[in-house]
Formats: C-alpha cells, sequence, structure tokens
C-alpha cells in the first residue's frame, strides 16, 4: 500500500510536470527550474559525499551509506557495548541480548529511537560517534528492580536497565518502556513519574 500511494505520487508528479511543460508558452522555464532543484540537490549531497563517486554505488548502496543499515543488527550493537554496574556475564545482560534479538525488526528500531532518537544504526562499528551504554539502575534496586521500567538518555546513547529477576519480566517492561514514551529523553512527566517509582500495572 505504502509502494503504491508513492508511486501514485510520482506518477501524479510526471503527470503535472508534463502538463504544464505542455501549457507553457516557454517549456524551458519549467526546465530551467528543475536543473536548479536538481542542481541544489547534488550540491548538499556533495557536502556528504563526493559526486564524483556516486556512479559506482546502487540506489541501495548510497542509501545505506547515508542512512546507515535498514536492518537493526543485534551483533553490531553488542561489539560496540559498553557496561556500567553489570558484566557481561550477568544474567540480567543475557536476558536483555535475547530480548533484543527474539524482537522484530520494527521492535529492533523503535528500541533504537527509545535509546538513541534514530530508527538505524552506522552500517560499520568505527561509524559509531559513541558506544552504546547499558547503565545498572542503582536507585531501583533489590524487590523494586522487578518493579520498575527501563530508562533512556537519548543524548548519550544509553539505556538504564534495572535487574530483573527473569528474562520475561525484562522482554515484557522493555516493550512497554519503548512503545509507550512519547519524548526524548523522558520529559513527558508522567512517564517520568512511573520510572522513578515504577510502574506497577505489569
Amino acid at each position: 500500500e505504502e509502494l503504491s500511494s508513492e508511486t501514485n505520487r510520482l506518477n501524479e508528479i510526471d503527470y503535472l510536470a508534463a502538463r504544464q511543460l505542455q501549457d507553457s508558452t516557454d517549456p524551458s522555464v519549467l526546465l530551467w527550474w528543475q536543473q536548479r532543484m536538481l542542481n541544489s540537490f547534488v550540491e548538499g549531497l556533495a557536502n556528504v559525499i563526493p559526486y564524483e563517486i556516486l556512479p559506482i554505488f546502487s540506489g541501495e548502496e548510497l542509501r545505506d551509506v547515508l542512512c546507515g543499515n535498514p536492518e537493526v543488527e543485534v551483533d553490531l550493537l553488542r561489539r560496540v557495548v559498553e557496561y556500567e554496574g553489570y558484566e557481561a556475564s550477568d544474567p540480567v545482560v543475557g536476558y536483555f541480548w535475547e530480548t533484543l534479538r527474539s524482537m522484530t525488526d520494527r521492535e529492533r528500531k523503535t528500541f533504537l529511537q527509545f535509546v538513541w532518537a534514530r530508527s538505524r544504526l552506522p552500517m560499520r562499528e568505527s561509524d559509531f560517534e559513541a558506544p552504546f551504554k547499558l547503565q545498572k539502575d542503582l536507585v531501583n534496586v533489590g524487590e523494586k528492580a522487578d518493579l520498575a521500567l527501563p530508562s533512556a538518555s537519548t543524548c548519550f546513547f544509553s539505556l538504564t536497565l534495572p535487574e530483573y529477576s527473569n528474562a520475561a519480566l525484562l522482554r515484557d517492561k522493555l516493550l512497554y518502556a519503548i512503545n509507550n514514551v512519547t519524548t526524548m529523553e523522558t520529559d513527558f512527566q508522567t512517564n517520568s513519574a512511573e520510572i522513578a517509582e515504577g510502574y506497577r500495572a505489569l
């Protein structure tokens, strides 16, 4: 459906351009505007990547270079993680990676949006500006850990994770958090209060 609507939009643009070209007393005006827009696009693109090398990329390759990987690779994220308060061998860390692997690609993109305000990872480890940080929640500990929600700081690409007692609970809490936080940096006051006191509905 999305592809067909995009195709319809492109067809409509082609139709309008052809109609304007037929109706115009001077067709060169339309071509001049199109050339001007295309030149501006190429100039902007040249600020990111030298336009001389564009012919060596396919459309998909160019998209990936400019926008990042369309699929969220858990292994890539795991290679750039730094733990704060946790060790890689801690059970809750294992639950976390198990949960991330079991998510759909759409859920992983929602997770990235939650922790980083982006929906794609870079293509390579060297393209990361900062590591992904998995931090231990030092406020909600002991029995309070199972009641709390994870929180994130998008500016620091970090997730603060309570030490949940099992994988199913971690999955439920993480999915709830990523699907219900509507603003960056937990600006939404009700959500901040729930995170601070621990959400008890789950």
